[in-house]
């Protein structure tokens, strides 16, 4: 039998994107990453789809200069709209009027609620799942 801390069905290969630009991370499927009829995983999938919209969340949150909070996720829909074999990468959006008030939450309040969107799409450009992640941020707790 197989060491199972030897195996690389363990690990995920999730990468930076290198293409297209607004990508946040890449999947190149492995054959321990596809499901029975050859198809990447839905686990492997959801696996991007997370990875992919703390780090959305965190880089927009940077960008406003919020950097002493805490983002939890609270919940997520998930959509699988179609399979493949081929490399996966993820696009994260904001609603703007979302993300307004998500802002004016943590102004006001140091804490807020967000959800958005990270499609995860295929190499021909064809979106093969759409995850919705709700996150509830707030600020860290000052130590005495």
């Amino acid at each position: 039998m197989e060491n199972a801390s030897n195996s690389s069905s363990q690990q995920l290969s999730i990468e930076i994107c290198k293409a297209p630009p607004h990508g946040i991370y890449e999947l190149t499927p492995y054959e321990e990453h596809l499901d029975p009829l050859g198809s990447i995983s839905a686990s492997a999938i959801f696996a991007l789809a997370e990875v992919s919209s703390h780090f959305f969340l965190i880089q927009n949150m940077d960008a406003l200069g919020f950097d002493d909070y805490i983002p939890q996720l609270r919940s997520c829909r998930v959509k699988l709209r179609s399979k493949t074999d081929q490399r996966i990468y993820s696009l994260g959006r904001f609603s703007e009027r979302e993300w307004k008030r998500f802002h004016r939450a943590m102004l006001k309040n140091h804490r807020g609620l967000i959800e958005f969107p990270i499609h995860v799409m295929n190499d021909i450009g064809k979106c093969t799942a759409i995850i919705h992640f709700e996150w509830f941020v707030f600020r860290k707790p000052k130590r005495q």
